[in-house]
């Protein structure tokens, strides 16, 4: 019916708006093709103790007024938001064997939820990492009657019409994902410094804090300069090469402002899995319903051994006694033609 009330409506908009009225309506009524863009950014691990210090610094010195002592044509604004990733993976932990991202990412700004999608992040055909490739699908909202993958743990959050898609890019890696369950879950503060160059996005310093959403939160930060997606995707290669120039000077500045800073291209992904990996405390959170299962079997157990180490000799006493009286009663019983004789 849905189906039909849709053919019918296109049909209309083709003999009132034309052809390209009607296509336009084709587009709109169809879900919306997902976005493929090559990312190209560094990525610099922050040591602890320096996070507030380097922020100060990104905010001032990357303000407009101090961009402007290098050229008059750049501008930048700041902006701190909230992402919220859930990430997935096989059992055997196949995508990060790979260094291949899928998540779940939920975008505040302060308490309200701005965004949500689902993203791929591949590696790129680079071996430095600074390259990768993102493409990112709208959530499955209204969810259609009948649709029984929608139960999935993963495709419940993609929808009918991008499922081959998303296959198609996975398989590349030889990867499914009908095999995709949840994994570890990411809280991150961005604290965020938007450049541009005459009125167009150019660059995005991100101070980036990340934390487990899990016992007992593990945490690291991680400063990306990354190049306007858009933008870097849509331009030949002298631009590329131009904007690659100016983030690589960007990141020399800031070397030589905080000496502390490692350039680490790991993925947020495996950097979280190695960290929890490492921690006594996760790996016990980990199985901590396991413990706490294996606790109440031994407290019922030894409960039920105080129990009877108090009431057992009592109860043996008893049936010695119970035992005892039915032997006198058969003894006691006169036996079948026995004639009892009594002498006065």
């Amino acid at each position: 019916m849905i189906k039909f009330v849709k053919n019918l409506y296109c049909t209309f908009a083709f003999l009132l708006l034309g052809a390209n009225g009607a296509s336009y309506v084709l587009a709109q009524a169809s879900p919306q093709p997902s976005s493929n863009r090559m990312e190209s950014e560094f990525k610099l691990a922050v040591p602890k103790g320096q996070e507030d210090a380097l922020w100060e610094y990104l905010a001032g010195h990357y303000s407009t007024e101090g961009l402007h002592e290098i050229d008059t044509s750049l501008s930048s604004r700041t902006e701190t938001e909230i992402f919220v990733d859930q990430y997935f993976d096989t059992p055997d932990g196949q995508l990060l064997k790979l260094n291949v991202g899928v998540r779940l990412r939920q975008r505040f700004l302060g308490d309200s939820l701005m965004k949500k999608l689902v993203q791929l992040k591949l590696p790129g055909n680079d071996s430095s990492g600074v390259l990768r490739q993102e493409i990112k699908f709208e959530i499955y909202e209204n969810t259609k009657r009948g649709d029984r993958l929608a139960m999935h743990p993963f495709y419940r959050y993609i929808r009918p019409g991008d499922r081959d898609e998303v296959n198609r890019f996975l398989a590349q890696h030889n990867l499914k994902a009908q095999g995709l369950r949840p994994s570890i879950k990411m809280k991150q503060q961005r604290s965020r410094v938007y450049i541009s160059e005459k009125g167009e996005a150019l660059i995005t310093l991100t101070l980036d804090r990340a934390a487990s959403a899990y016992f007992p939160y593990p945490t690291f930060t991680e400063l990306e300069m990354e190049l306007n997606e858009i933008r870097y995707t849509e331009g030949d290669s002298s631009e590329r090469r131009r904007m690659e120039q100016i983030n690589e000077a960007f990141k020399q500045e800031l070397l030589a402002a905080f000496p502390g800073l490692q350039q680490d291209q790991t993925p947020k992904y495996n950097k979280m899995q190695e960290i929890v990996g490492a921690s006594i405390w996760a790996g016990i959170a980990d199985k901590l319903s396991y413990m706490v299962l294996a606790g109440l079997a031994l407290l019922a157990l030894w409960f039920f051994i105080k129990t009877e180490a108090r009431n057992g000799r009592p109860r043996l006493v008893k049936m010695e006694k119970m035992s005892t009286q039915k032997t006198e009663a058969k003894l006691d019983k006169p036996v079948s033609g026995q004639v009892n004789v009594h002498r006065s």
